[in-house]
């Protein structure tokens, strides 16, 4: 016999009365790191599927890697402590990801990416759900939520009368949840299937004091407004390069492709861990195509591929060859080995850089800024844009007039990713300059 003793916050509470309402169909509980967004998310999907036997549950994020690290770790915190045993409760099959409770109820694992060969998220669609259970959605392309709300409600659902529900956490974006639910929340204009909750550290008991003080300490006014305080309402930090506006302003072009004249380039920032690899098409400085390659594609073949579909010379191929992706000089005849830490090119405006990698990053934030950059690619647009924002200088470091940038590290920790949308857009810049390199033939 199961005793569970959970016992909820303030916000958290709220969370449970939006379920048991008569309209609320999604509900997002958003704000401060922290805050115990995750543990209510598990503990309201182990709770349901104990609850209602033989439903099935989705837990969902984007990347398939931090979901069985972070959310689904998460879960099995919620389960020790719920006193659920596995091979009594619960049984775990982790080549289908998939939980199978005592009394037949499922909570299957699975990632978020959009991916554009799959535009309908077939994966996904011959799931049925009763509910879906979505960690930092701020991560995910809203196509992909769209399809998932659309899944839901197909499991037993009129039998035990329980909604199509959706439950999703994120910390304060830019970007559709802004837009979506945010905004109009706070403009009491939110419509009725929908419900926004708010939260932070400040009300968790399980809150770590020290780690509250550390982020207080360490983090940048607007960094500690968004991340500890749970605010929507950020303002552009000092040390951007760039505004999150100047960046979206970039998709406010209409471009036919059949109308691009110009040169063709491709870039291409290579991984081959949790990173990812990502692929883009240029026109001039009209970025055309954004390519997530996959795990089980070979970048060459998706390079080539590319190369051949939009007639792009070898030496107009640029790729981050630090680290694993020194390998492609062996399969891409003329193109460009970029060394982020390698000495900066002649720049005309007497600027000093710490190295490449700083120099194009500021290159690149430079024709934001005015504008030249277009971006007619569809794919990633709200990840692209949350990178953008973090184009950022250490004020600190430039007593000795050395240009220098916040390290990849922290981008990682505010964002919750790498940026490898802004890695290969950054490698475009040094075909604007008279580059000494050596083609590899």
């Amino acid at each position: 016999m199961l005793n569970i003793d959970f016992r909820p916050t303030a916000s958290q509470s709220l969370t449970w009365d939006a379920w048991d309402d008569e309209t609320s169909t999604s509900i997002l509980y958003g704000g401060g790191v922290n805050s115990g967004k995750t543990y209510n998310l598990m503990s309201k999907a182990t709770i349901k599927a104990i609850q209602y036997p033989e439903t099935r549950y989705l837990v969902g994020r984007k990347n398939l890697s931090n979901l069985m690290k972070t959310t689904a770790n998460t879960l099995w915190k919620v389960f020790r402590d719920f006193g659920l045993v596995a091979g009594t409760h619960y049984e775990f099959n982790g080549n289908s990801r998939t939980v199978t409770f005592f009394n037949g109820s499922e909570i299957i694992f699975d990632h978020l990416t959009y991916e554009p060969s799959d535009p309908d998220i077939a994966r996904l669609g011959g799931l049925e759900l009763t509910a879906a259970f979505l960690d930092e959605v701020a991560d995910c392309d809203y196509r992909v939520i769209e399809v998932v709300h659309q899944r839901v409600g197909r499991c037993l659902n009129e039998k035990y009368n329980i909604k199509p529900m959706v439950f999703m956490t994120c910390n304060p974006s830019r970007g559709w949840l802004k837009k979506l639910y945010y905004t109009p929340y706070v403009k009491d204009k939110l419509p009725e299937w929908k419900r926004v909750i708010l939260s932070t550290a400040y009300e968790n008991p399980h809150a770590s004091k020290a780690y509250i003080q550390n982020l207080v300490n360490t983090l940048t006014p607007q960094e500690r407004d968004r991340m500890l305080n749970g605010s929507w309402e950020f303002g552009d930090s000092p040390d951007q390069l760039t505004s999150y506006e100047r960046a979206e302003a970039m998709y406010h072009h209409p471009v036919d492709k059949e109308d691009l004249k110009g040169t063709w380039y491709l870039t291409a920032d290579i991984a081959f861990s949790s990173d990812r690899c990502i692929v883009g098409v240029w026109c001039d400085w009209t970025l055309v195509k954004i390519v997530e390659i996959a795990d089980h594609e070979k970048p060459e073949d998706v390079i080539k591929a590319l190369q051949k579909e939009y007639n792009i010379s070898g030496k107009y191929v640029g790729y981050d060859s630090t680290g694993v992706g020194l390998y492609l000089k062996n399969y891409i005849s003329g193109a460009y080995a970029f060394h982020a830490g390698a000495k900066p090119l002649k720049d005309t405006k007497q600027r000093t850089f710490e190295h490449l990698k700083t120099q194009m990053y500021c290159h690149l934030a430079d024709k934001i800024n005015n504008g030249t950059i277009k971006v007619i690619a569809p794919e990633m647009k709200e990840d692209l844009l949350d990178e953008m924002t973090m184009i950022r200088s250490l004020p600190k470091e430039r007593l000795d007039s050395v240009m220098k940038l916040i390290r990849k590290d922290d981008i990682k920790k505010l964002i919750g990713r790498s940026p490898d949308i802004l890695d290969m857009m950054s490698i475009r810049g040094v075909f604007d300059f008279k580059t000494p390199w050596k083609p590899n033939f």
